[in-house]
């Protein structure tokens, strides 16, 4: 009776309405899943009931996903706690699938609904699932993540042949190895969809094969995610290593790419719609770069313990630094800075983490400002990783934009209106002149000119715009050439 009473209220959450990833959904979900663990139910029952879940689930997953991927760093205490239990969920329904594999007599396959091996697809599915969750909210994933997917994958040595089984690990793999932290949820998302439409084309190895600097490596014995053979070698004499390489999967990307530019339509290649706008061609592209091997760092990083102030707001920074021709605009806007470590860093950029203050706003693509706690001269960065293993805990990597800038606005010929911009310097050593910085839409090609206010008066340039030199997510930065006099400095 105890037991019909548990699976009565298993069963209620199944039948409920469940209209959005609310906590109190998620977290009936997670008690369910519990409840049905423990649960004297057959392997053929069990999987029925988890088969269920494992759809309703994915409704909830595909919500979230949309709240996540219009959201910035930090994300609210709400939305980061439905992500983790969601991701636990999926740990939970991942679990009860290997439990009923276990179950399941392999020698009389036909009574079961199910075949062993698609029961381990779904045990793989909900792990890669689990993954994605927890990426999409720039959390860390569980340690034991990694050595549970290996286990998952050997679970029965008839089953490896299992192409479908392969793939969804390797899609798995393909979305650990292309950084995910360097890429906003919404591009993340994009992603997700464009290696479930594509068949996923990486190349297993063996650990005595010829390895190139484009392989990675994972240990099984060790709870770590995939590593770059070219950041770090593998523990000597190690012969149980997982190693795979994912050329074929950029060189199918890029081909991709150059259908998409001559015009092919998405649904001709069989990618997702949202292949056809310029923000998926700018992230595919990135990803296509990061499976063709980690990024060789040119620069060596040094070793850094000194305290900064960032201003993560775009439009506090542009009247920090003069826009509307007052100074001292510090105090008018006290609370958009916050106080942050560099742990390391080089000539081209940064590695820090949040130690105090209010910060919002953040996400990878968007630039901010960053100066020393003494100083009054702002220095500008690119925001190109966010991670955040707990709400507390924020860490960033900053690329160096330009040392110095000028707060500026750009009035477009036969529009009323003008924009705010950031005028930077020139920098000889990429042989770029100066350059705007706009936020994302403002880039257009033809005549404008450039207003300076500060406490010597407006001063007026007419200018043509040049080339985009770099465009994300958030912000267009482009060269541009002067008609008349250098009125600016």
């Amino acid at each position: 009776m105890q037991e019909k009473v548990a699976l009565d209220k298993v069963l209620a959450w199944l039948a409920a309405e469940q209209s959005a990833a609310s906590l109190e959904s998620i977290d009936k979900l997670g008690i369910a899943l519990e409840i049905l663990g423990s649960l004297g139910l057959t392997a053929v029952q069990r999987c029925k009931i988890l088969e269920l879940f494992f759809l309703r689930t994915g409704q909830l997953q595909a919500s979230l996903t949309v709240e996540l991927s219009i959201a910035s760093l930090p994300l609210s205490a709400d939305l980061r706690l439905r992500a983790e239990h969601l991701a636990t969920a999926y740990d939970l329904l991942a679990r009860g699938f290997v439990s009923v594999v276990i179950g399941l007599s392999r020698s009389a396959p036909l009574q079961a609904p199910r075949q062993p091996a698609d029961v381990v697809l779904l045990a793989m599915k909900s792990l890669h699932k689990q993954a994605q969750t927890l990426m999409l909210a720039c959390s860390p994933l569980p340690a034991e993540l990694w050595q549970h997917a290996l286990n998952t994958l050997h679970l029965f040595q008839a089953d490896q042949a299992n192409p479908r089984l392969a793939d969804e690990f390797n899609r798995m793999l393909a979305l650990a190895v292309v950084q995910p932290e360097s890429f906003t949820a919404h591009e993340l998302a994009f992603l997700i969809d464009y290696l479930q439409a594509i068949p996923s084309k990486i190349h297993w190895l063996a650990p005595q094969d010829s390895l190139t600097h484009n392989a990675w490596w994972l240990d099984p014995s060790r709870d770590q995610p995939p590593c770059a053979l070219a950041r770090r070698r593998p523990p000597a004499h190690e012969t149980n290593l997982f190693v795979f390489d994912c050329t074929s999967l950029a060189n199918m990307a890029r081909e991709h790419l150059a259908e998409l530019a001559s015009g092919t339509p998405p649904a001709n290649l069989g990618l997702p719609p949202a292949a056809t706008t310029e923000d998926s061609r700018n992230t595919l592209t990135s990803a296509a770069n990061r499976w063709s091997g980690p990024i060789k760092r040119q620069q060596a990083r040094r070793q850094a313990n000194y305290r900064v102030e960032v201003c993560a707001s775009a439009g506090a920074l542009w009247h920090y630094l003069g826009g509307d021709g007052k100074a001292d605009m510090e105090a008018t806007y006290p609370l958009a800075t916050s106080d942050w470590l560099i742990t390391n860093e080089s000539t081209v950029g940064f590695a820090l983490f949040h130690v105090a203050g209010t910060c919002a706003g953040l996400r990878s693509g968007t630039a901010l400002g960053m100066r020393l706690t003494e100083d009054n001269s702002w220095t500008v960065c690119l925001v190109r990783r966010v991670r955040s293993d707990n709400p507390a805990h924020i860490e960033l990597g900053l690329e160096l934009l330009a040392a110095t800038a000028q707060a500026v606005r750009l009035a477009y010929h036969g529009t009323d209106a003008s924009v705010p911009a950031l005028l930077l310097p020139a920098q000889p050593a990429l042989q770029r002149g100066e350059t705007l910085l706009t936020m994302r839409g403002q880039f257009h090609s033809g005549p404008f000119t450039l207003l300076a206010d500060d406490t010597a008066g407006i001063r007026l340039c007419d200018c043509t715009s040049g080339q985009l030199v770099m465009l994300t997510s958030s912000i267009e930065i482009f060269e541009f050439t002067r008609r008349t006099p250098q009125d600016l400095p």
